[in-house]
C-alpha cells in the first residue's frame, strides 16, 4: 500500500484580527520494502530511455513502472547488491556502480558485467566507481576518485591517472556537456576536459577545504571554503557568466544536486531544501522535514522523487496542488467553501470563517457582531448587499444580531429565489423567508428528519435516512424507492444539473442521476467511483464533482451516458481523501477536508501527464523472452502465450486502463485493468496484437503492435492433408473390402444360426407334445369310448384338439401375449389332469398391474418345465394331492415367471431315475435351454433361468424364469 505523508514546506501569511501563520504543505507517496522496493536505504536513481525509474539501494536494484517493482541482485548479474551510483546513457544502457570495485549495465532485459561482457572484461578498476557520465560523442566516463576511466563508443578503454603531467587527486563530480567534453573537479580546480584532444581547460581554481561539489551544465556549486569569508554559505558559480552567488545553509547535509539547471536541492538529515537558482531571493521550498534525504530526481512528467536513508522513496504528489492549514500538527477541518463576489469564503470546524481574494495572498477573518454565537459549522451564506451576509449554521440563521431557529439541526439549504430558501433539518423540511426573517410553521412540508433538500420542477426533493421523497404542492409525498433500489438508501446530498437532471448522493450506494421518473445512470465503486460513501456534491456546468471518503471524482454530465473523467486522491496531492466540501470556478478547484484546504489549477495538472506504453516481455510456453519489435514465429506446440506490458504514467499512480484486440482471433477492442494478457491455446494462424493505454487523465498512449505467427500443425499442412487423404482412401478401400467379406461371412453364419434356431425351436415344440403324451391321450379317449362315456370322450377330444391347434399356432410366432400363454398353459394342465386322473391341482396367478395383452414373451418357454414337474415330481408322489402353482409377476422391467410344484424334489427324482427304467426320456428342458441361449444373442437383457428346492411345506421344486419386457 502506498503511504501518503504531508510535510511543511512554505510559510503563508493569513491576515485576521491578529496575524496567523498559515502552513502550505505537500503530500507524498512513500514506497518501501513493503511495497516491493529492494531496500529502504536508497542511494541513487535515474530514469531510462523507456521511461522506467531505477533505484539503487543497499540490498539490491529496483526498476519501477509506476505500479510494480522488479528487483535485481547478484543472482541476476550484479557484481554487488549495494548500488551507490547509476547513469542512463544515450544508447539506453543503464550503468550501475556497486560498492565493490566493479561496473555493470542493463540493456534490453539483461545485466552485463565484467564476466559476461567482452568489452568490459579488460577493464581494471583500482577503486570503487563514484561517478558516471557521458559526453556528446557517446564516451562513458568512470570516476574512481584518483583515476578517470573512459570507455569510448568503439569500446576502447583509456585510463587517466594524470592530466598535463599532474597526478589526478580527489575527483568529486563530473557532468557531460554539449560541447563535446565534460566538466570535472579535481586537484582544487574546476576544468573542462576533452577526451578527443586529451586536454583540459581550467575554468576556476578553488581553494582547499571544500566539502561537496555539485555540477550541472550551467552551475557549479561548492560548499564554503577558505576562499570565502562565510563558511556557512554555499557558493554557486555560473559557468557561462563566470560569477559567484551565495545562499546561506548550515553544514548538516548529505548531498547537493541540481535539476533542470535551475533547482538546487540541499539534501539534509532532517529534510530537503530547494532553491531556485534563477531567483535566489525567493523563499526556498522545504520538503520532508525530519527525513534523511540522499538525493532528489525528476521524472519525465515533472514529478520529484526523494531518496531517503532508511525510509525508502518519497514521491511528491504534486507541486501544482496547494494544501494549507492553520497548524501543521493538528487537523484543520475545512467543511465549507463558496465564492461570492470574487471572494472565496471558507469555514472550519472551529467556527472560524475566512475570506480571500483570487490570488490567495491574504485571508481576512470575519468577526461576527454577536460573540455569543459559536459557529461549529457553516451550512451556507446568502449575500444581501456589499459585505452583508446571512449565515446559516446547524443551530440557526444569523444576520446582524438577528437569529432564528428553523426547528431542528440544519443539514442543508436550497436557495429558491432572492427571498425564500428551503431547509432540511433533523426535525423537518421547511420554507423560510430570509428577507422578512419570519418563520411560518405552516410552511413545514416534511415533519420528519431530513438529510438534504432540493427545490426543482415545482416539487421538493427531500432526502432522508430511508430514501428520496418527492413533496408536491399540496404537501402530498411519495417515495422513489420503487423507481430504483438506490433511491431507498440513506441520502447525503442532492444537486440539480444544468439539464434538469437530479443528482442524488447516497451514504452507502454511490450516486445516481434521476430524471423523468427513472434513474438514468448510477455510479459506485464497481464502475469507477472512489467510494460508495458520497459526502458532498457540486454541480457546475457540464461537470458534477463528487466528494467521497476516499477521494474526489469528476463526472461529465453533459449528456448520457455519463462518464467519470478522473479521480483525485492523496496520490495526486490532496491533503486528505475525506472530502467535506468542493467548489470549482473555471479551471480552479477548491477542496475542503479534515486536513485543511486544497486548491489547484486542473488544466496544469492534466497537461503535465504522460502515458508511454511498453512491452515488458513475452512468455512462450513458460519461457520468458524479450521482444525486439520484430515478427515472432512460433511452432504449433508453443501456442501458450502471455504478454506483459505497462503504461508508464507515474502521475496516474497505477490508475491505467488498457485497450486491446487480437487481430486474427477477434477484431473487437476490449479493455482491462490488468497489465498482462494470456492466450493459453491459440490455434495456428497469423496474428497482430494491438494494445493502447489510457491514463487517469484521459491521455492515450501510443499503440503497440506485436506481430506473431503460430505455425500449422503437421495435420494442418496441405501436403500432409493430401498424403493423409490418399492413405485414408486406401485404408477405406482395404477396410471396406475386408468389411464386405466379413459381412458376407456373418450373413452365412447368421443363416446357419437361424436355421439351427428354427430347427431347435421345432425340436422343442415337437418334444413338448411327445408321442408318449399323445399315445396316453388317445388311450384315454379310447377308454372313454369303450366305457360308453361319450360325453367324457367328447370333452377330452375337444380340449386335446384345442391344445394341438394352439401348439401349431404358437410355433409360427416369435412372441405371444401373456394372456395367450396363460390360456395355453391352462388347456395343457387341464388335459394333464384328465390323464393323471385328477392326481394334482394347479393355480395360475399374475399381478393385476401386468397388461396381459400388451406384454409379450417367447411362446411355450414354461411348458417343458411344467411337464418336467409332472413327470418327475408329481407322478412319483405317493401321498397327498399334487400341486402345480404358476406365478407371473412384474419387477422393474422384467416379467418373473415361477413354476412351483410339491413333488418329491430333485434329489429323490434323480435317485429314482437310477433305479427304474423310464420308458421315455423327455428332452424338452435341454432343448429349451439351447433355445434361450440363441434368443439371448439377439436381445440386450438376457432371459435368466433359476431352479431351487423349496418346501410348501412339503419338499418340492421352484423354477424361476426372468424375461425382459419388450
Amino acid at each position: 500500500m502506498i503511504r501518503n505523508i504531508g510535510k511543511i514546506t512554505i510559510v503563508f501569511v493569513l491576515l485576521t484580527n491578529t496575524m496567523l501563520a498559515q502552513n502550505i504543505f505537500y503530500t507524498y507517496s512513500n514506497f518501501t520494502i513493503k511495497e516491493g522496493l529492494a531496500g529502504n536505504n536508497v542511494y541513487c536513481a535515474t530514469q531510462d530511455k523507456e521511461g522506467f525509474l531505477w533505484f539503487g539501494t543497499e540490498t539490491g536494484l529496483s526498476r519501477f513502472d509506476g505500479t510494480h517493482f522488479k528487483n535485481y541482485t547478484i543472482n541476476d548479474g550484479l557484481a554487488d547488491n549495494e548500488i551507490i551510483k547509476m547513469f542512463c546513457d544515450s544508447k539506453g544502457r543503464v550503468w550501475f556502480a556497486p560498492f565493490r570495485k566493479s561496473i555493470c549495465y542493463y540493456f534490453k532485459g539483461k545485466i552485463y558485467n565484467q564476466d559476461n561482457s567482452s568489452f568490459l572484461k579488460p577493464l581494471v578498476l583500482q577503486n570503487s566507481v563514484i561517478g558516471i557520465c557521458e559526453d556528446i560523442e557517446g564516451n562513458i566516463y568512470l570516476n574512481q576518485r584518483n583515476r578517470l576511466t573512459v570507455i569510448s563508443k568503439e569500446f576502447k578503454i583509456t585510463d587517466y591517472d594524470s592530466l598535463n603531467h599532474e597526478k589526478i587527486s580527489g575527483i568529486s563530480e563530473m557532468m557531460g556537456v554539449a560541447n563535446g567534453g565534460i566538466h570535472m573537479h579535481y586537484n582544487n580546480k574546476f576544468v573542462l576536459f576533452n577526451n578527443s584532444s586529451n586536454s583540459e581547460i581550467i575554468l576556476k581554481t578553488i581553494g582547499a577545504g571544500q566539502n561537496s561539489y555539485t555540477l550541472s551544465n550551467k552551475y557549479f556549486v561548492v560548499d564554503g571554503d577558505n576562499e570565502f569569508s562565510k563558511s556557512e554559505n554555499k557558493y554557486i558559480f555560473n559557468i557561462k557568466n563566470k560569477n559567484w552567488d551565495s545562499i546561506k545553509s548550515n553544514h548538516k547535509f548529505n548531498s547537493h544536486n541540481i535539476i533542470d539547471d535551475s533547482l538546487l536541492f540541499i539534501n539534509k538529515n532532517d529534510g530537503c531544501i530547494m532553491h531556485n537558482l534563477n531567483n535566489l531571493n525567493n523563499v526556498p521550498d522545504t520538503f520532508l522535514h525530519g527525513i534523511s534525504i540522499a538525493k532528489v530526481i525528476k521524472d519525465n512528467e515533472g514529478g520529484l522523487w526523494f531518496l531517503s536513508t532508511g525510509h525508502g522513496i518519497f514521491k511528491l504528489a504534486s507541486k501544482r496542488m496547494y494544501n494549507f492549514k492553520k497548524n501543521s500538527n493538528t487537523q484543520y477541518d475545512i467543511n465549507f467553501i463558496k465564492k461570492d463576489n470574487n471572494f472565496l469564503h471558507i469555514a472550519n470546524s472551529e467556527g472560524e470563517i475566512f475570506v480571500s481574494n483570487n490570488n490567495f495572498k491574504s485571508f481576512r477573518k470575519i468577526s461576527l457582531q454577536d460573540k455569543n454565537i459559536n459557529f461549529k459549522k457553516l451550512i451556507d451564506l446568502i449575500h444581501i448587499k456589499n459585505y452583508d451576509k446571512i449565515y446559516i449554521t446547524p443551530e440557526l440563521v444569523y444576520y446582524k444580531k438577528k437569529k432564528i431557529s428553523l426547528g431542528g439541526s440544519i443539514k442543508s439549504v436550497n436557495i429558491i429565489n432572492d427571498s425564500i430558501l428551503i431547509s432540511a433539518t433533523s426535525s423537518n423540511a421547511v420554507f423560510f423567508n430570509y428577507k422578512s426573517f419570519i418563520l411560518d410553521t405552516a410552511n413545514v412540508i416534511w415533519a420528519e428528519r431530513a438529510t438534504s433538500v432540493l427545490y426543482a420542477i415545482d416539487s421538493v426533493f427531500v432526502g432522508s435516512l430511508n430514501g428520496l421523497y418527492v413533496v408536491k404542492k399540496d404537501n402530498s409525498n411519495y417515495c422513489l424507492s420503487s423507481v430504483d433500489k438506490i433511491l431507498e438508501r440513506r441520502i447525503s446530498a442532492i444537486k440539480q444539473g444544468a439539464d434538469g437532471t437530479i443528482w442524488v448522493g447516497t451514504y452507502d450506494a454511490g450516486v445516481a442521476a434521476y430524471k423523468d421518473g427513472k434513474v438514468l445512470q448510477s455510479f459506485n465503486d464497481n464502475n469507477g467511483l472512489t467510494s460508495n460513501i458520497c459526502r458532498t456534491l457540486f454541480a457546475n456546468g457540464n461537470y458534477l464533482w463528487v466528494g467521497t471518503d476516499k477521494g474526489l471524482n469528476k463526472i461529465d454530465i453533459s449528456k448520457p451516458p455519463y462518464k467519470i473523467l478522473i479521480n483525485y486522491t492523496t496520490a495526486d496531492g490532496l491533503a486528505s481523501n475525506m472530502i467535506n466540501a468542493v467548489y470549482t470556478d473555471s479551471n480552479m478547484v477548491y477542496v475542503g477536508s479534515p486536513e485543511g484546504l486544497t486548491f489547484f489549477d486542473e488544466s496544469k495538472i492534466i497537461n503535465d501527464s504522460r502515458c508511454d506504453l511498453r512491452i515488458l516481455g513475452l512468455t512462450i510456453s513458460g519461457k520468458e523472452i524479450q521482444w525486439d519489435n520484430s515478427k515472432i514465429t512460433l511452432s504449433h506446440k508453443d501456442n501458450n502465450i502471455r504478454f506483459d506490458f505497462v503504461a508508464l504514467s507515474f502521475k496516474s499512480a497505477g490508475d491505467i486502463t488498457y485497450y486491446y484486440r487480437l487481430i486474427g482471433l477477434d477484431n473487437n477492442w476490449k479493455k482491462t485493468k490488468e497489465n498482462f494478457l494470456a492466450y493459453p491455446t491459440l490455434p495456428s494462424g497469423i496474428y497482430t496484437l494491438e494494445i493502447q493505454a489510457t491514463n487517469k487523465f484521459g491521455l492515450k498512449s501510443n499503440i503497440i503492435k506485436v506481430d506473431f505467427e503460430i505455425e500449422q500443425a503437421l495435420l494442418e499442412k496441405n501436403w500432409f492433408k493430401l498424403l493423409l487423404a490418399f492413405f485414408a482412401a486406401g485404408l477405406i478401400y482395404f477396410y471396406g473390402k475386408r468389411r464386405i467379406k466379413k459381412i458376407k461371412q456373418l450373413a452365412i453364419e447368421n443363416d446357419k444360426i437361424t436355421e439351427k434356431f428354427n430347427e431347435l425351436e421345432q425340436m422343442a415344440l415337437k418334444a413338448q407334445m411327445n408321442p408318449h403324451f399323445i399315445f396316453n391321450c388317445l388311450n384315454s379317449i379310447q377308454e372313454y369310448v369303450i366305457n360308453s362315456d361319450v360325453e367324457g370322450a367328447n370333452k377330452y377330444i375337444s380340449d386335446f384338439s384345442k391344445l394341438i391347434r394352439s401348439t401349431l399356432d404358437n410355433s409360427a410366432k416369435k412372441t405371444i401375449s401373456v394372456e395367450d400363454e396363460i390360456k395355453y398353459l391352462t388347456n395343457y394342465l387341464t388335459i394333464e389332469q384328465y390323464r393323471f386322473e385328477n392326481k394334482f391341482l394347479f393355480n395360475i396367478n399374475y399381478d393385476t398391474n401386468i397388461d396381459l395383452q400388451e406384454n409379450n414373451i417367447p411362446p411355450m418357454l414354461l411348458q417343458p418345465y411344467i411337464e418336467n414337474a409332472l413327470r418327475h415330481g408329481i407322478k412319483n408322489k405317493k401321498e397327498g394331492v399334487g400341486l402345480i402353482q404358476i406365478n407371473i409377476l412384474k419387477q422393474n422391467n422384467n416379467l418373473i415367471c415361477e413354476v412351483i410344484d410339491n413333488g418329491i424334489g430333485r434329489n429323490a427324482s434323480q435317485a429314482l431315475k437310477g433305479k427304474t427304467n423310464i420308458e421315455y426320456q423327455s428332452k424338452g428342458m435341454e432343448l429349451t435351454a439351447k433355445r434361450i441361449k440363441l434368443l439371448n444373442r439377439n436381445i440386450g437383457n438376457e432371459i435368466v433361468i433359476k431352479i431351487d428346492d423349496v418346501a410348501l411345506p412339503e419338499l418340492g421344486t421352484k423354477v424361476t424364469i426372468s424375461i425382459p419386457i419388450k
